[in-house]
């Protein structure tokens, strides 16, 4: 096949973590003998030579380029990024999907979404949690909508039991969907180390740095880069991730393949990645995340049957295997 990758949004850092799915996706597609494009605006693709164009990120930047993109193509596949606010219930999504206009290009993503399901092929998402909010809120048909779950980001695995009684965390720290604030609380009140690692925008270090305040478990280090997260991931006992908003969770996802074990949101799709070989805590919870990690800081564990199960189900192969058969039904549909 010849496809087209699209994205269209100003990427302001290292970390997108779209833009690694869409790089992972081409990686694996040329691996299997498929033609994979990057298109930008500042080189023209004619997009009527692609049997599909896969477009990335945020429904509302993308509803004015499927409109384009039709002019040469119908064979247009969408992978939306859509992370359920906790504060808005899926009614209110739904509500809101039904009120905007496109002439005056007043809408929201949510009508961006309800919108694009008249004018795409298919939708890719990543965990059937997704699949079925696709489908119930914005109306997606089920035959539209394919599970394509994201590989487990490493390879080359050397699974180490040795080691380190701490806790792991990376993120974008000051996110409020990241639930940090309440991890450093488990971590005081349940008396264990956490080490944090990521990025802070210059507005967020107030905040972050008062949640740090008169707390002696913590340890900030900082921007990681690639080489030192994998180190920390194959030193950590336990990488938590107890968000309020996540698609996935890479970066856990990843811990797990190199031996973490991992405390993960209830919340959403990521749950669905470990098979029951995890613990998930509700994120509001200050004792459901402190007693989960202490679980496998105390000696418990699911590993080494977590690394396996994440390495054999979410390898390059199988996810592309899947992405390939994915896009086949949805041109024969």
């Amino acid at each position: 096949m010849k496809i087209a990758f699209l994205f269209n949004r100003i990427r302001l850092s290292l970390g997108d973590g779209i833009v690694s799915q869409a790089l992972t996706w081409k990686r694996i597609l040329e691996d299997r003998g498929h033609q994979v494009d990057l298109a930008d605006g500042w080189h023209f693709l004619d997009y009527a030579q692609y049997d599909i164009v896969q477009m990335f990120g945020k429904p509302i930047n993308l509803l004015y380029d499927i409109r384009g993109v039709q002019m040469k193509t119908k064979n247009i596949v969408i992978a939306p990024i859509f992370d359920k606010d906790p504060n808005y219930s899926f009614l209110t999504y739904k509500l809101l999907s039904y009120f905007g206009s496109e002439r005056l290009r007043t809408y929201n993503n949510f009508y961006a979404l309800r919108k694009a399901r008249e004018l795409v092929k298919g939708c890719l998402v990543r965990s059937q949690y997704e699949k079925e909010v696709m489908m119930n809120v914005f109306g997606f048909g089920a035959d539209q909508c394919k599970v394509v779950m994201l590989s487990n980001g490493t390879d080359g695995v050397s699974y180490s039991s040795e080691r380190e009684n701490f806790c792991l965390h990376i993120s974008r720290l000051g996110m409020p969907g990241k639930n940090v604030k309440r991890l450093i609380e488990a971590a005081e009140k349940y008396q264990f180390r956490l080490v944090l690692g990521g990025m802070l925008k210059e507005s967020e270090k107030e905040a972050f740095d008062s949640w740090l305040k008169g707390n002696h478990h913590v340890e900030y280090l900082g921007f990681l880069s690639e080489q030192k997260k994998r180190e920390l991931c194959m030193k950590a006992k336990v990488f938590a991730l107890p968000s309020f908003v996540e698609g996935v969770g890479l970066a856990a996802l990843e811990a797990a393949t190199l031996g973490c074990d991992i405390v993960i949101t209830n919340i959403g799709g990521p749950k669905e990645y470990y098979d029951g070989l995890a613990k998930t805590v509700d994120p509001y919870s200050v004792d459901e995340i402190g007693r989960a990690v202490r679980f496998f800081l105390d000696g418990n564990t699911f590993q080494p049957a977590l690394s396996k199960h994440i390495t054999e189900n979410f390898s390059d192969e199988k996810v592309a295997y899947k992405l390939e058969k994915a896009y086949k039904e949805i041109l024969d549909n």
